[in-house]
């Protein structure tokens, strides 16, 4: 025979599971809302890191070293791959754009000179190079030719366009005595070329990763 105060207990029962109901809900509603928190991006870090970015870029582009700029980079980035590549360089940094072009300027007469003295073994034979290098209008722009006279003519122009890079495949195309002795102007720019390119691949990924986690 059946309690006769068994609806009650029923209802009763049914109360507390509504009410457990709901509770799990609530909890379910508060662990979602810490979740999407959690996985929130840290506007502080986010702050942090643009400012080392924007530190690291100026130290480069003013030729100073940048193993400040880099430690704080790594310690909210460890993981990107620039950050190892720049290690090395970092202590003494690139030479600036300034210095760069300045320093070609200083180079193009004495390119023109071993070019015009090449295989000159007399000192008549040399007097006579450096007379035509000083007495010889040159040609400006975007020349053609694979002398040395035109691929200094396009150096130039890359330059002025700050164009580093390209004035770097150009640089590569000479050979002989100008091509010795632009060597070491040629690793300078390569050397800033490689540091500009890292930094921007590397700024590129923390701000995908930055916009990534804000959807």
């Amino acid at each position: 025979q059946l309690p006769v105060d068994l609806p009650d207990r029923v209802g009763q029962l049914a109360q507390g599971l509504n009410a457990a109901a709901q509770q799990i809900n609530s909890l379910s509603l508060t662990l979602s809302a810490v979740e999407e928190e959690m996985a929130r991006p840290d506007p502080t870090a986010e702050a942090a890191l643009g400012i080392a970015l924007a530190n690291l870029t100026r130290a480069i582009d003013e030729g100073q070293s940048f193993v400040a700029e880099l430690n704080a980079i790594a310690t909210l980035a460890p993981q990107d791959p620039a950050v190892a590549s720049l290690s090395s360089v970092a202590p003494n940094g690139v030479k600036s754009f300034a210095t760069l072009k300045s320093q070609f300027v200083d180079l193009v007469d004495p390119l023109l000179v071993a070019e015009r003295q090449a295989g000159r073994e007399t000192f008549w034979e040399r007097f006579v190079g450096n007379v035509m290098s000083v007495v010889t209008v040159r040609r400006v722009g975007d020349v053609e030719g694979d002398g040395t006279e035109a691929i200094v003519a396009r150096i130039e122009t890359r330059l002025q366009a700050e164009d580093l890079a390209g004035a770097l495949i150009e640089a590569r195309q000479l050979d002989g005595a100008p091509g010795e002795l632009a060597a070491p102007w040629i690793a300078d720019v390569d050397a800033r070329v490689t540091v500009a390119t890292l930094t921007r691949d590397l700024s590129a990924r923390v701000l995908a990763v930055i916009a990534s986690k804000g959807e």
